[in-house]
């Protein structure tokens, strides 16, 4: 609803990447903030989108497993990292800062 994609728009401000995963096949937020989030360049908005796990180790998050469940194809996602480190993750995406 409304709360994630304004949590969405309000992380933009501050962070290199914000990934909105959405369950169901299109968002319930009001159009206003649809449209806001859709326009931010830092904001990917996934829809139809099924969190299978999330991966760390004991001191960090370091990927996330989905699953679109349109085409059923499992997917890796890496986090990026703070904007002042980069670092080389388990899939071998290196990360920097922007």
């Amino acid at each position: 609803g409304n709360s994630g994609i304004e949590a969405a728009i309000d992380l933009a401000g501050i962070c290199s990447k914000v990934t909105v995963f959405e369950f169901l096949e299109e968002l319930k937020a009001d159009q206003v903030l649809q449209e806001k989030a859709k326009s931010l360049p830092n904001v990917e908005i996934l829809v139809n989108s099924q969190t299978t796990e999330v991966v760390g180790d004991k001191e960090k998050v370091t990927g996330i497993r989905t699953k679109d469940r349109t085409t059923g194809r499992n997917h890796h996602r890496c986090p990026l990292p703070d904007r002042h480190s980069g670092y080389l993750c388990s899939r071998r995406c290196f990360h920097r800062p922007l």
